[in-house]
């Protein structure tokens, strides 16, 4: 069964993180929350729906250590339902989903030989994933969040057994006041060829003043300022990890590629009218590395490549 199968019946975007759970979204944050879910539903409606859909595009940089260069391109589309089951219970579902064109240009070291005599080591990535989640208010102020990460990365027509990962979430947060709610927790997830990772989450959402806020993400942070009533501006900074399974056709059959990198953006989001927000960043990709492994799980190559500038829109709509 094709990749692209599973594609097609999932329609998405970016994951529901772990710590999402815990916050209220921020700009560029994954839109369905408990507390957005809780201020539907004082207008006495408990589903949240909201879809997304957007793109970025890294410009070319250098390799490091190795000849040529490369760029990527990322187009997105999320479907996210909330439904709050009652006063104390709130339930949620994220499905998205990712396609990444890597352009490489003369990148004839990056797979071992004889699969190094490729200058173009690989092409169109997809990844896929399915999300639920669930929050239990304790009382007004404290609260335990749970949930399940789903997942699928990899070329094509790599077989869907071989990209599937799989891991869960659990954590708790506090209501300090109407401007600040802590979270913290444990994050585990299965690796292609590699052992189970677990991590802590650490939640942070806090209104400093009535226009200025500070937003966590796994591992990242949003400072936003709201300028106008449908204008905010915001940086941000989020460590971002893929990984994909290569295919029986390349070259390194069945090997794994790792992608890690650390963007600092600049953006806007501009509510265009009641249910829909526009949101253009751009910026910098700081730090990017990347790992190849074969199909036993070692590391064939290891490089970075040089910063470079990259620049993203997203559409959401919610209702």
């Amino acid at each position: 069964m094709m990749l692209r199968s599973l594609l097609v019946a999932c329609v998405a975007s970016f994951t529901l993180s772990a710590a999402t759970l815990a916050q209220d979204p921020g700009p560029g944050i994954a839109p369905t929350t408990p507390d957005s879910l809780g201020k539907r539903i004082e207008s006495e409606n408990p589903w949240l729906i909201s879809l997304t859909t957007g793109g970025t595009h890294q410009f070319s940089t250098d390799l490091r250590g190795n000849p040529g260069s490369y760029q990527v391109s990322r187009f997105t589309n999320g479907v996210g339902v909330g439904y709050r089951l009652n006063a104390d219970v709130r339930l949620s579902l994220d499905l998205g989903s990712e396609i990444s064109w890597y352009d490489f240009e003369n990148a004839t070291t990056v797979l071992p030989p004889p699969a190094g005599v490729s200058a173009k080591p690989f092409h169109v990535m997809y990844d896929t994933s399915i999300n639920p989640g669930v929050r239990y208010s304790i009382d007004k102020d404290w609260f335990v969040f749970a949930g399940g990460i789903f997942q699928f990365a990899g070329e094509r027509e790599a077989d869907i057994g071989d990209t599937f990962t799989a891991g869960g979430f659990v954590g708790a947060g506090y209501r300090v006041d109407e401007n600040l709610t802590l979270s913290a927790g444990l994050l585990a997830k299965t690796s292609l060829e590699d052992d189970v990772s677990a991590f802590p989450i650490i939640g942070i959402n806090w209104k400093i003043t009535d226009k200025l806020r500070l937003d966590t993400r796994g591992l990242g942070a949003t400072l936003s300022l709201k300028v106008s009533d449908p204008v905010t501006v915001f940086l941000e900074a989020f460590y971002e990890s893929r990984e994909f399974r290569l295919s029986d056709e390349n070259f390194l059959r069945k090997g794994v590629v790792r992608d890690r990198q650390l963007p600092v953006a600049l953006g806007v989001v501009w509510r265009a009218c009641e249910g829909f927000t526009l949101t253009l960043r751009g910026g910098v990709v700081a730090y990017q590395q990347f790992d190849i492994l074969n199909q036993d799980g070692n590391r064939q190559n290891r490089f970075r490549s040089d910063p470079t500038g990259f620049v993203g829109i997203k559409g959401e709509f919610k209702f």
